[in-house]
């Protein structure tokens, strides 16, 4: 399922969690991403607890993954951060029209602010044990290393696709103007 065509499962179901708000301003925009959210989560989920998902990845470079990914997120956050505080310290002409483009777009602001606090959790700082020794003496990755994994890159996509979703709902409620 990790190493054949199936791995383009994930990008489809990202794919449609995006374009879902051009087609959809309402409701089923949100139930179509919620959808599809979950259908990443129970993929993520599957990795990370199939035997052989870990297979060839060492503790060190499933570590680094997690921190590749907690970079990416900060980075996230960073510029997303900038475009809203772009936004709300602007002309308050532009602000009127940003307000009339996110009522078009039926966007709330909680569901702005959420790309930022998702990515607030996956940067927290857990201390975890990494490893164990398999029966052959070599260093695996743990449940506690596995989990932080899921949650961190789990966070990434999540963060990516809200930040799509609400990016294509916005540039379809501002065409309609």
């Amino acid at each position: 399922m990790f190493k054949n065509s199936m791995i383009v499962l994930p990008y489809v179901i990202g794919t449609l969690a995006i374009i879902g708000g051009y087609f959809f301003n309402s409701l089923n925009s949100y139930i179509i991403l919620t959808i599809c959210l979950l259908l990443l989560l129970i993929w993520d989920l599957i990795y990370v607890f199939h035997k052989n998902s870990f297979e060839g990845r060492t503790v060190q470079e499933t570590n680094d993954s997690v921190t590749r990914a907690r970079t990416y997120v900060s980075w996230y956050l960073g510029i997303y951060s900038v475009v809203i505080g772009l936004i709300f310290t602007s002309t308050s002409n532009m602000l009127e029209i940003f307000k009339l483009v996110l009522n078009n777009s039926q966007i709330s602001v909680f569901f702005i602010s959420l790309p930022l606090l998702i990515s607030l959790v996956s940067m927290l700082f857990v201390p975890i044990s990494l490893s164990y020794k398999n029966e052959y003496g070599i260093k695996k990755p743990n449940t506690a290393l596995k989990l932080l994994f899921l949650m961190v890159v789990f966070s990434q996509k999540s963060i990516l696709i809200l930040i799509g979703h609400i990016g294509v709902r916005i540039v379809n409620a501002w065409s309609s103007l």
